[in-house]
């Protein structure tokens, strides 16, 4: 991944840029990134909060757990970020709403072990039953 990206819903109402290189990128099989993302995983790439940013539109934010808020296009629905709330210091950003999405490369898939059955992964990536480790040594 270069310096800066961008990215944005599907309507247009809210843009954003990327300006470092992610610390992880991951598949996400748990229940709240599927319902969220009406999809079977959601791709999460994770950059410093001051690395990542929203450029247009105002994000609406659900709390979709104790410890997550999820930031969402008002008009359109698309989810486009994810903070912990005990790692206010850094942001993940939904792979599929970046501009060019082949530009980052996932690692690993996490909560493999809430995946929907008739998904089959085989790309050989690590999996793990929560979430990767690099991101629960964060969340420590």
């Amino acid at each position: 991944m270069s310096k800066k990206h961008t990215g944005g819903c599907l309507c247009g109402g809210i843009r954003y840029e990327i300006t470092s290189e992610p610390f992880g990128v991951f598949h996400c099989h748990c229940s709240m990134c599927r319902r969220a993302g009406a999809s079977a995983f959601a791709t999460w790439v994770g950059v410093p909060t001051d690395a990542g940013r929203i450029t247009k539109g105002d994000v609406k934010v659900f709390a979709s757990s104790e410890n997550g808020r999820r930031g969402f296009c008002p008009t359109c629905g698309a989810q486009i970020n994810f903070v912990f709330e005990s790692d206010p210091g850094r942001v993940y950003f939904t792979a599929a709403t970046l501009d060019d999405a082949s530009a980052v490369t996932p690692e690993s898939h996490g909560y493999t072990n809430e995946t929907v059955r008739w998904l089959h992964i085989d790309d050989g990536l690590p999996e793990y039953d929560g979430n990767p480790p690099a991101i629960e040594q964060i969340l420590e």
